[in-house]
């Protein structure tokens, strides 16, 4: 819980110049008590800056990649899908427990077609990504970029 600090003092306070150090001095030190205990409280709730990691796909649309890292950017390789097709992958992440939830979004959509992803098979150490070309005629002929995150 957060809390505002508030000062009050007489009017006489006003030309003493002792007293308004003092009342400037006491403002000064409550001040840096509160954010001191501000910093321990976000320590204390263990958050962690994620630092995004990339990795691009080699040979083809089924081959898995590693990146162990909570956030991330994964470039596929030219998808060749069709129209309401899926392609699936395997990412190895040291980061991923069975109890994760990964959620990923296309970045950037091809060329040709319109992507979806999804995520399944959450594991230790991995999950997959389903990529459907959500396109109502045409075929997919281009690489995207899908972003995760881990949480």
């Amino acid at each position: 819980m957060l809390s505002f600090i508030t000062f009050s003092y007489k009017d006489s306070f006003l030309h003493n110049t002792d007293t308004n150090k003092q009342l400037k001095d006491n403002a000064s030190q409550a001040v840096n008590a509160k954010l001191g205990h501000i910093n321990r409280l976000v320590e204390n709730l263990n958050l962690e800056i994620f630092t995004p990691a990339a990795v691009t796909q080699t040979t083809n649309s089924s081959t898995g990649v590693t990146i162990n890292s909570r956030t991330g950017v994964i470039t596929t390789v030219s998808l060749n899908t069709g129209s309401g097709n899926t392609e699936t992958f395997t990412v190895t992440n040291s980061k991923v427990s069975a109890g994760s939830s990964v959620v990923a979004t296309v970045n950037k959509n091809g060329s040709n077609g319109e992507f979806t992803v999804s995520v399944d098979n959450v594991a230790d150490g991995s999950f997959d990504v389903i990529v459907k070309n959500v396109h109502s005629g045409q075929s997919a002929n281009d690489a995207i970029k899908i972003n995760f995150i881990v949480l």
